[in-house]
């Protein structure tokens, strides 16, 4: 949706109390966030550099002034999905082993509910340690977390250790998730769902500051990520692998996870008729843009698993993805969009 969280006129005719709840739970985040930037500043000094030079700054300095980037995932379990995760198998998580490609994420215990084919909605209780995340200790162990719905979990993103530099170093936390034991799908109810409903506020760095691993600003790797992945540019793919991605992980080509246009300018169109190039355009879910794609340009589908939708807010965006699903999401207003 092209309007932000707190103004969809869709979203506040289903749930008029929404904006109240979520201002009121943003702004605790947020103050959870500040106060263990406090906290880190009794013992260490965290270092950004910027385009001025190397600077020290605070920690809360650091994580009050950075962008911070809400998400909301809903993730459907398969209907024959294996729900007993005694014995985890790494290659059978339902999202894979990763680090988030950020400072730090925020983020609330999960809740689960089952979606009956009426349409009502019901909350599932489930115990503490069923949350479904897993993370990989310093040794290797996969281990279970307790979660607790009034507790806010915190966790390292890489680019605490690629980004910056802190003294004693941190270091991002490998992690996935699996539907967890003790959680069934509705048996009696042929046409039901089973969703995992989880929220996370991501703290990014400014647009101007300098990352350490690439020496590019981060405004300046948002757009070069953008422009590599819609435009397909001619870069030197080994070199680039290093911006894109954690060490140890490889920048996949999105169109082994989306249904990718590529798209020229027909030859009775001019340059003047479209607002941008043909490839973000026909790539982008709007009906005015599906419009103009039709009439001036031409394409090929490059068929993936899942559909891939693109907006842009003034050049700076952040590319994920989740579940074989593509996401672009914007920055600008703390929204996320799809």
């Amino acid at each position: 949706m092209d309007e932000t969280l707190t103004n969809s006129p869709e979203l506040l005719a289903l749930c008029p109390e929404y904006v109240q709840v979520y201002t009121a739970f943003s702004a605790a985040v947020e103050l959870a966030v500040a106060n263990v930037g406090t906290a880190l500043d009794a013992t260490q000094q965290f270092k950004v550099v910027v385009e001025q030079g190397d600077v020290a700054m605070t920690a809360r300095k650091l994580l009050e002034d950075s962008v911070h980037l809400d998400h909301f995932h809903a993730y459907e379990a398969a209907a024959a999905a294996e729900m007993d995760d005694t014995d985890v198998n790494v290659a059978d998580l339902s999202l894979e082993l990763h680090t988030d490609n950020g400072l730090m994420i925020a983020m609330s215990a999960p809740a689960y509910f089952d979606v009956l084919s009426s349409g009502q909605v019901q909350h599932k209780v489930t115990k503490e340690e069923d949350a479904g995340l897993l993370i990989q200790t310093a040794k290797g162990e996969i281990v279970r977390p307790v979660l607790k719905p009034d507790e806010l979990i915190l966790m390292l993103g890489s680019g605490i250790d690629e980004w910056i530099h802190t003294t004693p170093p941190l270091h991002s936390v490998l992690h996935g998730m699996k539907y967890p034991r003790g959680v069934r799908m509705v048996n009696d109810d042929e046409g039901s769902k089973l969703l995992r409903a989880w929220f996370g506020k991501m703290v990014l760095l400014e647009a101007h500051q300098v990352m350490t691993n690439t020496g590019m600003t981060f405004g300046q790797y948002a757009n070069q990520t953008t422009r590599y992945l819609v435009e397909q540019e001619a870069v030197d793919r080994a070199a680039f692998g290093a911006v894109a991605c954690p060490p140890q992980r490889h920048l996949a080509a999105s169109d082994n996870s989306c249904s990718l246009k590529t798209c020229q300018l027909k030859s009775t169109a001019s340059s003047s008729d479209v607002k941008s190039s043909c490839q973000i355009i026909c790539n982008h879910a709007s009906t005015a843009d599906a419009t103009t794609c039709l009439s001036c340009c031409t394409h090929d589908l490059h068929a993936g698993n899942n559909e891939c939708h693109f907006h842009t807010n003034n050049n700076e965006c952040h590319l994920y993805t989740y579940n074989n699903k593509c996401h672009w999401q914007f920055a600008d207003d703390g929204s996320e969009h799809y």
